[in-house]
Parts: structure tokens; sequence; C-alpha cells
């Protein structure tokens, strides 16, 4: 037989399993097989989107299977066409030969790759529903370190009139209170990721399957943090600068 790499990972922690023995229950029946070659996943949008329910492939002679199990005929088989070859015009000519060689018709053919683009626009409708949430997220969550910010400002006038009257320029009070708003993101972006993980891992766990983690990902997730921390924290920041002493002095 020859096996998949995944199923080959997942009996002996390696791919190269070539001469090892494994078990197959056809028709109930324990048969012995040895494996003479190992194969790589398909990687098609299919496999990646089922993950760990992807179905493992393992390849035996028909004529064995025919063996064990009495049967002298097939249900379904699977042809892959050449790059240049017309799907509509070789579906004609298999449908045409099997009627012609058997006899007999209502032969039918699927074609797997129309699935696969069926996929395709679903997973981006998906992601383009999620980025749309995502984003709503930022700007609420924007908004949120904006009014934490904006509540700072307004008790601590005293002691922005304080600093201002001691020789504190603009810039920084403007810069204290830049930095607060990010940092105030950056504690959020962190329990975000722990809490995320967690979670991930605990479903992951759920169902079986191994949990990776994606750097990219949780840089591109870290950036947009800090970026939103500054963005929504300018607005604060310059409000708290241009209190004059005076007038902050004033407020208690």
């Amino acid at each position: 037989c020859i096996v998949d790499s995944d199923l080959a990972r997942r009996m002996y922690k390696r791919e190269n399993i070539v001469g090892k023995q494994i078990e197959l229950a056809i028709s109930g029946v324990q048969t012995p097989f040895t494996v003479v070659g190992v194969v790589e996943n398909a990687d098609s949008t299919i496999g990646s989107l089922v993950g760990a329910f992807a179905p493992t492939l393992i390849y035996v002679p028909y004529t064995t299977v025919m063996e064990q199990t009495g049967e002298d005929s097939f249900e379904s088989f699977a042809v892959q066409l050449q790059s240049d070859a017309s799907v509509s015009i070789s579906k004609e000519k298999i449908i045409s030969q099997l009627e012609y060689s058997n006899g007999i018709t209502g032969y039918r053919t699927e074609n797997m790759s129309q699935h696969e683009e069926k996929i395709e626009d679903i997973i981006g409708l998906v992601t383009m529903i999620i980025s749309a949430v995502a984003a709503v997220s930022l700007i609420v969550g924007g908004i949120g370190v904006m009014t934490v910010m904006l509540v700072a400002v307004n008790e601590r006038k005293r002691e922005i009139g304080l600093k201002k009257a001691i020789g504190a320029r603009q810039l920084d009070i403007m810069l204290e209170f830049l930095f607060e708003a990010v940092l105030i993101s950056a504690i959020g972006c962190a329990i975000g990721i722990v809490a995320g993980y967690l979670v991930s891992f605990a479903g992951a766990s759920l169902i079986g399957m191994s949990l990776g983690v994606r750097w990219d990902v949780l840089f591109l997730a870290v950036f947009f943090s800090l970026f939103t921390g500054t963005t929504f924290g300018v607005y604060p920041a310059y409000k708290a600068s241009k209190l004059r002493p005076v007038d902050a002095l004033r407020m208690e």
C-alpha cells in the first residue's frame, strides 16, 4: 500500500515508513499491508478548511480490494486531467466510453474543482464579514481608550497645571498621555492574545486538533492594537497639553 505523509507522522512520528506493516479492515477482515511508498498530502482549499477532519488516503491495489470484498465492479473512480485538458470535453469522452464499453447509460460526473471554487467564495465572504467585525471592534476599542484618557485628563488637571508651572512643556505633557494610551492598548492586547490562545487551545484539545501559532498574524494584531491606541490617544493628549497652568490650577 501507499499512505499519505499525515498518516505516517501520526503512526510513526516520521514520514519515511517504507517497509512498515499496517493492518486495514476490509469487509470486516483485518488484512496486513506493507507500505511501499509515502505521498504528500494534497494541499487544497478543501483540505486546509477541514484540517484534522480531512480524509486519510491509503492506496492499495484495486484487485486486492475486489478479492477481499467479492466485488467485480466499481461504484466510482477519480480522474485527474492534464492542465491543458478541457473538462467538459473530457467528461463527455469518459461517459461515452463507459456507455460504449458496458452497454448501459446513467453515468454521471462531478467536477471537484467547482466545489473548491464555491468553498473559496464562501471563505472570501466569511473573511470579509470577520474583517468588518474586527474593524468595528477596533473602532469601539479605540473610542474606549479615548474616553478613559479624556476622563484621566479631566481628573488630573491640577497635576498638569503643577507640571506646567514648574517648567513642563506642551510636548512633555502630550507624550506622557500618549504613552499612557499606548500602554492601555498594549495591556488590552496582551490580555486578548492570552485569552484567545487559551480558548483556541481548549477548543483544539476538545476536537483533537493540533494548535499552531501564526507569528505574522500575532505581530499584526499587536501592531494594530498599538496603532489604535496611538490614534485615539492623540486627542486627549493634545487636549491635556493645551491646558494653561492658571486654568488647570484653578479647577480645584
